[in-house]
């Protein structure tokens, strides 16, 4: 056979042959079981691309506003989900899409863990590590699997359990319909009767499904993930919004932080946006502390949105008179160069910047020079 596959063992890669059935739907012949993987791979599929229209980006764009005509004319763009249509114009509207998105999402990726589920175990039927008539293969019942949170896989259950088997058939949920609670109860015992597959079902070989977002310097999942993402998705509206000020309204400055703080301030939209970011803003910030108490950096004041406005301005500045696409060294020949600057502007020095800061502390849009 000339279809093969790679195992890592031992140190050494290995090739070892691959299951017929599936060579043959390599070599154009299909069956059953190449059928069934390609129908659940494409139900999984079809869920995953609907996330790009369900980021939480797409809870601020706005048909009209700052440079949505221009960002939308981009190729690859992606207009918001059905349900995030209607542009939010109060903070009660947009607590409701965020949480409406949330569920979309989390329905989305629990359904997709099922399908997914249901992939690795036809898969270990297909290498013969399972008879071909063992109860944890799953009767083919297209892509209805029931959605499945990440901790009720079974070598979860297994691991919650330290390996006793009798202790995770007790912890399948009790609300799962009977067909179900049999299959996880036969798939337990395929992980403590087959060696292969005990080894196979363990975090390391197993999709992690955390990987949702970052918060401080680790990917996370849930809650605290979605708040991360909603700030950050926030952040970048904001300073799109600024920049458009500053080049349409402000007539590409200079312009005075304060005044500049206050004209955003005085956006609806943006002054309703705030006290759903406070919100989220405090619960990064508990994840952070952990037991550890802390009082909350941002509040819905005018003042804690001009603090974290001055910081976002500050993150996406270059004191003005820099010149790109010359050489660090060179430039430093002439004086010390912010690391910050290098930071926003990267090894080769592009500008990468929105705004420029003047010697007198007044702020240029960036495009303009």
């Amino acid at each position: 056979m000339t279809d093969t596959y790679y195992e890592f063992a031992g140190g050494k890669v290995q090739q070892l042959p691959m299951p017929e059935l599936l060579a043959e739907a390599m070599r154009g012949k299909g069956n059953s079981v190449a059928e069934r993987l390609e129908t659940l791979a494409q139900a999984c599929w079809e869920r995953g691309r609907q996330f790009p229209n369900l980021a939480l980006k797409k809870l601020f764009e706005h048909e009209g506003e700052a440079y949505h005509a221009w960002n939308a004319a981009l190729p690859g763009y992606v207009p918001p989900h059905a349900a995030l249509r209607e542009a939010f114009q109060s903070s009660t509207q947009l607590e409701q899409y965020f949480r409406r998105t949330v569920e979309i999402r989390d329905r989305l990726r629990a359904e997709m863990i099922a399908l997914q589920e249901e992939i690795d175990w036809l898969v270990y039927g297909a290498y013969v590590l399972l008879p071909a008539d063992s109860p944890a293969v799953a009767p083919d019942i297209g892509t209805d699997a029931a959605p499945l949170l990440r901790e009720q896989r079974p070598f979860c259950l297994s691991a919650e359990a330290g390996g006793d088997y009798d202790k995770a058939v007790a912890v399948i949920p009790l609300d799962w319909t009977v067909e179900r609670k049999a299959l996880w109860t036969a798939r337990l015992a395929a992980i403590r009767d087959s060696e292969h597959i005990r080894r196979i079902e363990q975090p390391v070989y197993k999709r992690r499904w955390d990987e949702q977002w970052k918060v401080g310097n680790r990917w996370t999942c849930g809650p605290v993930a979605y708040a991360a993402e909603f700030v950050d998705a926030f952040t970048w509206w904001l300073a799109e919004k600024a920049e458009w000020y500053l080049e349409h309204k402000a007539k590409g400055g200079p312009i005075e932080l304060e005044s500049w703080t206050a004209a955003l301030w005085k956006d609806e939209r943006v002054h309703a946006a705030w006290p759903v970011v406070v919100e989220a803003l405090a619960q990064i910030e508990a994840h952070k502390a952990g037991l550890i108490a802390s009082k909350p950096k941002f509040d819905n004041s005018s003042t804690s949105f001009a603090r974290f406005f001055r910081d976002l301005v500050n993150d996406e500045t270059v004191p003005e008179g820099i010149p790109p696409a010359v050489p660090w060294d060179q430039l430093e020949k002439k004086g010390k160069i912010p690391a910050k600057v290098k930071s926003i502007r990267g090894k080769l020095n592009v500008p990468r910047e929105r705004f420029h800061l003047t010697s007198d502390g007044r702020y240029h849009w960036a495009g303009k020079q």
